[in-house]
């Protein structure tokens, strides 16, 4: 067809959707065995729904995935949806497969069935190299199983409502969304400083900011709110954050309040609510973050600062069209707030623990490494914990046993979810950190930097999807490693040290310029096996690039796993973690 398939990984899958295949490798689309015509965008375009299937796909999102940023028109769009929908045989009056979301994008609403094919034949065996068959078994199989977490699982921005009540002097509280849901402010109030920036204090008991639709989540749908609080002291009673839905006693609503015994809780009743193990009337800002996952798993989660308080399953109550909302007070009566608020979000999609984390550091302008703060990546996440006296960083700790670690993510002022992504370092860059790395009997651990990847966001995986990139990493035993991201190789290994103490902290060290990588452990150069033969610098082959598998946008972090043995090791650390954009020269 021309091009390439966008992000896709190492083993290209075969797709089946209503009766039609998609196969990857043979970039060919068929019915029932009869091979269907389809312009290459038009199949790029399918692709990257694929890869998103079951969500929607902003016509942003579209532009800078199929057409790479190229302006094009909506009426570009709409004809290459049209010819998808003759694929599929889809009704655009009453479309199956693909959905149009007036005004914002279109998604694959069934999902695909996916087939991946037999990995290739083995390579015959060379020189040392079965010290690395262990890492490069697990690593394919991480692989097929990582691949999609590089791409985001929600909307990457579009917030559903957004009040920065920071306006001042109005008497209206403007929303940031493309939906302005703006609200009418009651009561006395005034403009205080916040946490992150302005924010309105409520001061008399009747002060409330209140207004209605469009539609909010309704009982069914997943959900973020978000809020910064600062509750005014005494605490007198029972304090609404945020309440909307139907005002009619008994009717479906969904709040967040500050009970009377300073726990925050929230929910759809009081017999379906969950509640924090500890109270947060203390007087000071707190960010607070409530998920609901939906009807289907029922899962809510409620996060102070970035960190996960209280977890419960909701029974949700039946669904309403009701639209009426209110900030600092109860639709049904409800104990108005007092206190001063700031800041309140909601996404119509359930926020995962890392961007909750990611949105918490970015507003509080976390300095963890120079210019940047530490945004975690992968599904387990990692513990940012506070620098300390004497260090140059914030230090990162994988608690889990599987990967984990952080990106490198630039502050921002506002943080929208537009914003939240890694920061762009560029190709040649100096990457170190002291590094911990314990074994737990024979089970190894191993860290260090990865570079010249795409910008995810917080929660995203590095391997394969639209990565690209390297990761360098030492293990318990001394060895350090050079991978690449996408295709999942191993490109380059060490010997194993004997000497090698996993009980302290090593000074690691990557540094890249141009198509040429240095590494250096406890200050010594590192010597590779590189191929048949050794050397103390890696080229590093621009894989990506012939196979266009991901995207190199200047993104680096520090990442952690236990590739030889998952599931079974954890532990790792990083402190005194700095990052340096190099110019290319040599």
């Amino acid at each position: 067809m021309g091009e390439n398939p966008p992000n896709l990984p190492a083993a290209a899958p075969v797709y089946r959707v209503a009766g039609v295949e998609i196969d990857v490798a043979r970039a060919s689309v068929s019915r029932a065995g009869v091979p269907v015509p389809i312009r290459p965008k038009t199949y790029r375009m399918l692709l990257f729904l694929l890869l998103r299937a079951d969500r929607m796909v902003t016509k942003e999102e579209l532009i800078e995935g199929v057409w790479e940023g190229t302006a094009v028109s909506d009426d570009v769009l709409v004809r290459s949806i049209a010819e998808l929908r003759k694929v599929f045989a889809d009704d655009p009056k009453n479309p199956r497969i693909i959905r149009t979301y007036p005004k914002l994008g279109y998604g694959i609403t069934v999902p695909p069935v996916e087939t991946l094919p037999p990995p290739p034949a083995a390579r015959s065996p060379r020189a040392r190299w079965w010290m690395l068959a262990g890492v490069l078994a697990v690593g394919v199989g991480a692989a097929v199983l990582l691949w999609r977490n590089s791409a985001p699982e929600e909307p990457p921005f579009l917030e559903a409502a957004w009040w920065k009540l920071n306006e001042p002097g109005e008497r209206a509280a403007l929303d940031s969304s493309q939906f302005h849901r703006k609200g009418t402010v009651a009561g006395s109030v005034r403009q205080v400083d916040g946490r992150t920036g302005k924010a309105l204090e409520l001061i008399s008991y009747d002060a409330a900011i209140h207004g209605t639709g469009p539609l909010l989540p309704n009982a069914a749908a997943p959900r973020t709110l978000s809020a910064w609080v600062k509750v005014a002291l005494p605490q007198l009673n029972q304090e609404a954050v945020f309440d909307y839905g139907d005002p009619a006693p008994g009717g479906s609503h969904f709040a967040l309040v500050l009970n009377e015994d300073g726990r925050i809780s929230s929910g759809f009743s009081r017999e379906s609510q969950l509640v924090t193990a500890h109270r947060w009337n203390d007087g000071a800002w707190h960010l607070v973050t409530v998920v609901y996952e939906g009807t289907e798993s029922g899962i809510a989660r409620l996060f102070v600062d970035g960190r996960q308080e209280a977890t419960a399953k909701l029974a949700a109550p039946s669904p309403s069209t009701a639209s009426e909302w209110r900030i600092g007070g109860g639709l049904n009566g409800g104990g108005p707030f007092r206190g001063a608020l700031a800041d309140v979000r909601f996404y119509a999609w359930a926020m995962n623990q890392q961007k909750v984390e990611a949105l918490y550091r970015c507003a509080t302008g976390a300095s963890d490494s120079g210019a940047y703060y530490f945004m975690p990546i992968f599904a387990d996440g990692v513990r940012v914990e506070e620098r300390t006296t004497g260090e140059l960083s914030a230090s990162l700790h994988n608690p889990a046993k599987d990967f984990s670690g952080a990106y490198f993510a630039p502050r921002d002022s506002t943080c929208g979810l537009s914003k939240l992504y890694a920061a762009k370092l560029g190709g040649d860059v100096r990457i170190s950190a002291d590094v911990l790395v314990p074994a737990d009997g024979a089970n190894l651990t191993e860290a260090g930097p990865c570079l010249r990847s795409r910008r995810g966001m917080g929660g995203d995986g590095i391997i394969g999807g639209e990565s690209a990139g390297y990761w360098v990493a030492v293990f318990s035993n001394g060895m350090v490693t050079v991978r690449c991201l996408n295709p999942w190789l191993p490109v380059a290994y060490s010997e194993a040290d004997p000497s090698f103490d996993s009980t302290v902290f090593h000074y690691l060290e990557a540094e890249a310029r141009s198509d040429v990588l240095r590494v250096r452990l406890d200050g010594r150069l590192v010597t590779f096996h590189v191929g048949s033969g050794t050397a103390d610098l890696v080229h590093l082959p621009a894989l990506w690039e012939r196979l266009a598998a991901g995207k190199d946008q200047g993104a680096a972090g520090i990442a952690f796993a236990a590739t030889r043995n998952r599931g079974m090791a954890g532990g790792q650390r990083a402190r005194n973690i700095q990052v340096t954009a190099l110019s290319a020269a040599r």
